[in-house]
């Protein structure tokens, strides 16, 4: 009974221990329902909010296709206009040229009809005077100025001929002068189209190289952030770039700010980087392992191990470690003194014989 009794006794407590976590457990079930409603309330708000911003997206999306559009037709609105001035800036040309020939051709024959009639075509007399045949002094005038006209002699019937010849020359140097101005504008169209293809290339390779000197900058120093920008509001081609970077632990800084070592890793970084745009079967390296401690020659040297499954590294240097990663290595040695000889080992042979 004793024993009964304390089970029993026990069995309560336990009843009531569990009856506590039960209330536990329930309480905390309906603060997780709670705040589940809650969660789904706000789930709710934001996926409204999302719609909404989608649908401003769209509208602006909308907006500035048809900006571009406008602004498409425009340009071709530009070079139509464009088209239609040099056009009338040649005609007008032209017509200038006429005007000067017909200027000179009016002063010719003003100066004919001065010397033949005394009579000016600028201010010509109000009347001229009527000639009579019947009169004497009139005839024997006429017939002494026709002696004279005859004593002055033939006129030049080469002048005619000459003036073909002139202007057969005149037409030609136009002909060519309009080539000439042809070809300047097909030059003039070549060059922008070379201008907007070296562009378009350009910043889709640097691009590339921002991503790939990412990359390899956090590779080399192990953490960190590196940025490569052009200069905002001027032409890709001519626009500077800036180059910043922050190694773990400092502050995000110019590439002049740096350390010697750590200019050098930067360096690297975008050598590699440029180099994984377009890499080669060769590359030769002189001693840019020389401002580098043993620290950075690690990393140095682990980047050349894993380019050199692609491509074979020429490395100029004089630091140990880097010989020591090398497949093959090139010395000088002089074995007598002023007798300079080349010598070279297979580091993998060597691994073996002294093996």
């Amino acid at each position: 009974v004793e024993r009964l009794t304390d089970n029993n006794a026990s069995f309560c407590r336990k009843k009531e221990k569990v009856s506590e976590e039960k209330r536990q457990a329930q309480a905390e079930i309906a603060a997780i329902e709670t705040g589940m409603a809650s969660s789904l309330e706000d789930l709710r708000v934001q996926q409204e909010k999302r719609l909404q911003l989608e649908g401003v997206r769209d509208r602006i999306r909308e907006d500035y296709n048809g900006m571009q559009l406008d602004l498409d037709e425009t340009r071709k609105t530009v070079r139509a206009d464009q088209a239609h001035l040099e056009e009338v800036a040649n005609t007008v040309h032209g017509m200038e040229i006429e005007q000067t020939r017909i200027d000179q051709e009016k002063r010719r024959i003003r100066e004919r009809m001065w010397q033949a009639y005394e009579i000016d075509l600028e201010s010509p007399p109000e009347a001229i005077p009527v000639i009579d045949d019947e009169d004497a002094a009139v005839t024997e005038n006429i017939n002494m100025f026709k002696e004279r006209l005859k004593r002055i002699g033939q006129v030049n019937m080469a002048a005619l001929t000459d003036f073909e010849t002139e202007n057969a020359r005149l037409s030609e140097l136009t002909a060519q002068r309009d080539d000439l101005q042809k070809a300047l504008d097909e030059l003039d169209k070549a060059i922008k189209k070379l201008d907007r293809e070296a562009r378009t290339q350009f910043l889709a390779t640097f691009e590339q190289v921002q991503k790939n000197f990412v990359t390899m900058f956090t590779t080399l120093f192990e953490g960190g952030e590196a940025q490569v920008t052009l200069e905002e509001n001027v032409d890709p081609l001519e626009a500077a770039i800036h180059i910043n970077v922050r190694p773990g632990g400092k502050k995000m800084r110019g590439v002049g700010l740096l350390s010697g070592g750590e200019r050098a890793l930067t360096a690297i970084s975008l050598l590699f980087a440029l180099y994984l745009v377009k890499p080669s079967a060769y590359c030769i390296l002189d001693e840019l392992d020389a401002p580098l401690d043993d620290a950075n020659i690690g990393r140095f040297v682990n980047i050349l191990r894993k380019f050199a499954e692609q491509t074979q590294f020429i490395v100029v240097t004089h630091n140990k470690r880097t010989m020591e990663a090398a497949d093959l290595l090139y010395g000088v040695t002089q074995q007598e003194s002023g007798v300079s000889s080349i010598v070279s080992v297979k580091v993998e042979e060597v691994a073996l014989q002294a093996a």
